[in-house]
């Protein structure tokens, strides 16, 4: 409860500063106001009367219908026309025009009292200083001309005017939120500096128009409406611009998601291809297993101590160990990765052939190696050895029973450069360049999604390697895959670990 009260007090002190504030820039608009008519009399006549009515309106539409320069201040052309008040009519004349001006605009555009009445009086004692400034430096109405001593006292009376405008309401906003006063004051003054040039220019420009002839001002409502139709369509067109950007930064990112939900659900996909294959070789082991562990005991009395025994249990043990290793794979292959490292391509050659393995022998194909390196790759290990996959298993659909399929493997102008080689039927021509569109697939119904190698091009273009097919119909297809070096791989390197793994052309090997 306490401190809703201090709350309350303070907001209360807030409003009191406030309204006090209001009043004395009210009060202090009245007194120069007077205070110039007592220095300077006022003798209106009709042409001097119809000036301030001209300018009375200008004030009003100007006001009325702002046009947002920059963020930070709602900068209007209202500025225009109350400099030329200061430079054509009487002190508080300019005074009457700009309060009278932005109140009624203000007012139309349905504004609390109090604003109205700060900013009313805001523009009025601004006006009523500048232009008793041009007054009391000598000159006065129908004085202004294109000399250089009354267009220096206009510029005094500008940095008057606009120095009094931002001095005033920084002032409001200092007992509002009690910043300080002087250094936001230097800020906003230069800040606004170059806008206010401007206008104030402009302003200096009608006012000499008018200086000869009366009605020249209304000219400037020409500029104004073409000005601000301008920048209300430059606006529009910004934002519209900025919009567009963000949807489409929205959609990019979306994109992104779903490309990588498509890349880990083919995978998914794939795995759910290798299913079959993983239960028969878990299958194979867990028979064997169960074999053993039931011939063990049957006779435990008799065979526990003996050497076949033994020889049993260090079966099982290998057998389960095979079981780790075909689980442990499917695993690795199936999680999601974004994590970047060093890896040997052949080792995602291997990895991917071992999960194949069941596919490969239901087919009783015959797989040989032509690694003439070992290079090592930097990307993603677990999406490079998906491409394989999907390379081999393509291999696999293309080619009969009893075939061959060649892995390779070398070095190539700084890339890594791997092949899957199939002595399968070959790709017609007319469809090779339609191979790694999405959703084309030359498999019958049920068998493909067509988004294998659209999914390998992007995992490769992701992580700036290439993929690309060679095939001669009746002689078999060459899908290889270029990926490049890790900053630790040079050909050296690579032929050394060649000669260290034992891995040439000449010794090649071959799988069942």
């Amino acid at each position: 409860m306490t401190v809703a009260l201090k709350k309350a007090n303070i907001r209360m002190k807030v409003d009191t500063r406030t309204n006090l504030y209001i009043g004395s820039v009210a009060a202090a608009m009245l007194i120069v106001a007077l205070a110039s008519v007592a220095l300077w009399p006022v003798a209106p006549n009709t042409p001097h009367v119809l000036i301030g009515e001209m300018l009375l309106a200008l004030v009003i539409l100007a006001q009325r219908f702002p046009i947002r320069f920059q963020r930070q201040t709602e900068a209007t052309l209202v500025t225009v026309p109350i400099f030329m008040a200061v430079l054509l009519v009487h002190p508080a004349e300019a005074v009457l025009i700009s309060a009278l001006g932005v109140g009624v605009a203000q007012r139309l555009c349905r504004m609390p009292l109090k604003p109205i009445v700060f900013n009313a009086s805001v523009f009025g004692l601004a006006a009523g200083f500048a232009g008793v400034a041009w007054y009391g430096l000598g000159q006065g109405s129908g004085s202004l001309t294109l000399t250089p001593l009354p267009l220096a006292i206009a510029s005094v009376a500008a940095l008057i005017q606009h120095g009094m405008n931002v001095g005033l309401v920084l002032g409001m906003v200092s007992i509002r939120k009690g910043f300080n006063f002087l250094n936001s004051w230097l800020d906003t003054y230069v800040f606004e500096a170059f806008q206010e040039g401007g206008l104030l220019t402009l302003g200096l420009i009608g006012a000499l128009l008018v200086a000869q002839s009366w009605w020249a001002g209304s000219l400037l409502v020409v500029p104004f409406v073409l000005a601000r139709w301008g920048f209300e369509r430059i606006v529009a067109d910004a934002a519209e611009k900025a919009q567009m950007a963000e949807e489409l930064q929205s959609s990019i990112k979306e994109l992104k998601f779903v490309q990588a939900q498509l890349v880990q659900s083919a995978k998914l996909a794939s795995v759910g291809t290798l299913a079959a294959g993983v239960a028969h070789e878990i299958n194979n082991p867990i028979f064997a297993i169960s074999g053993r562990t039931e011939l063990l005991l049957r006779g435990k009395n008799r065979h526990l101590l003996t050497d076949s025994a033994v020889d049993d249990l260090e079966t099982i043990k290998e057998m389960t160990d095979r079981i780790t290793a075909i689980v442990r794979r499917i695993l690795e292959y199936s999680r999601t990765s974004d994590e970047t490292a060093d890896f040997p391509v052949n080792t995602a050659l291997e990895s991917a052939v071992s999960l194949l393995s069941a596919k490969l022998t239901s087919k009783s194909l015959e797989v040989e190696r032509e690694f003439t390196a070992s290079p090592s790759v930097r990307g993603i290990e677990n999406q490079i050895q998906q491409v394989f996959v999907n390379l081999i298993g393509n291999a696999v659909d293309a080619i009969p029973e009893w075939g061959k399929i060649t892995l390779g493997c070398k070095i190539e102008d700084d890339m890594a450069v791997a092949y899957v080689k199939d002595n399968g039927v070959g790709i017609p021509k007319d469809i090779r360049e339609k191979l790694f569109e999405p959703f084309f697939t030359t498999k019958e119904p049920g068998k493909g999604t067509g988004l294998g190698l659209f999914i390998c091009h992007k995992i490769l273009a992701d992580q700036g390697g290439e993929i690309g097919l060679d095939s001669k119909q009746g002689e078999g297809t060459t899908a290889w895959v270029k990926l490049p070096l890790s900053a630790t791989t040079s050909g050296d390197t690579a032929a050394s670990e060649a000669a260290h793994w034992g891995l040439n052309s000449d010794a090649a090997q071959s799988t069942p």
